[in-house]
């Protein structure tokens, strides 16, 4: 499929029945090969980098979670954009309908899976992190149609036991799981509530 590694003498196509009559240096023709993924046609590529980043910023001595919650940022403005959009589906027919090619491309549980998992695990034990995808996935729940919404409540599923792992106090797990845009900063229990001027705050559970 697309960014695919191929290796030298490995097939490029498989053809099902008698391939006698096709023409091999017209079909390779009509498929790129490069030294390297790009971005064109392959936005895939694109997730990839950007988990990189937030898995290195995660992973150092420094453990940056805040550049990981600026990838959370773009990685859920990618997901918007496509979460009510078809997604290809591979199969290409002629003009009598018959299914004359089959190629293997990535759809939404792929880009949820790319997106968040490990992120996810890298990023367990670190509330900014983890309450940043928790609004994220929460927010693309609304924009995403019903057949996709097992892909994104098995994140949160995921994410919850994983932060249950990570973290022994349930303030702290139960804190961990708030929805916040900002990772800590924008969420209902950190967020001054008026209807409580003497508490000054306010808790969401999440799970």
């Amino acid at each position: 499929m697309m960014g695919d590694f191929a290796m030298r003498g490995s097939p490029l196509f498989r053809i099902h029945a008698s391939g006698s009559e096709l023409d091999a240096g017209a079909i390779r023709s009509r498929l790129t090969l490069d030294n390297e993924r790009t971005h064109n046609d392959d936005p895939a590529y694109g997730f990839r980098k950007l988990v990189d980043v937030a898995q290195r910023a995660l992973g150092t001595s420094s453990n940056d979670a805040t550049s990981a919650v600026q990838v959370v940022n773009r990685l859920h403005a990618c997901l918007r954009q496509i979460a009510d959009r078809p997604l290809p589906s591979g199969v290409h027919r002629d003009d009598a309908g018959v299914v004359r090619l089959t190629e293997r491309t990535l759809g939404w549980d792929g880009y949820v899976r790319l997106a968040f998992d490990e992120i996810r695990l890298a990023g367990a034990g670190y509330p900014q992190v983890t309450r940043r995808i928790c609004a994220a996935i929460e927010d693309s729940k609304m924009v995403a149609p019903d057949d996709r919404q097992f892909a994104l409540d098995r994140q949160l599923r995921l994410l919850a036991a994983g932060v249950r792992r990570a973290l022994d106090d349930e303030d702290d797990i139960r804190g961990a799981l708030v929805p916040d845009a900002q990772g800590v900063g924008s969420g209902a229990d950190v967020v001054a509530d008026e209807r409580s001027p003497v508490e000054g705050m306010r808790f969401t559970r999440i799970g």
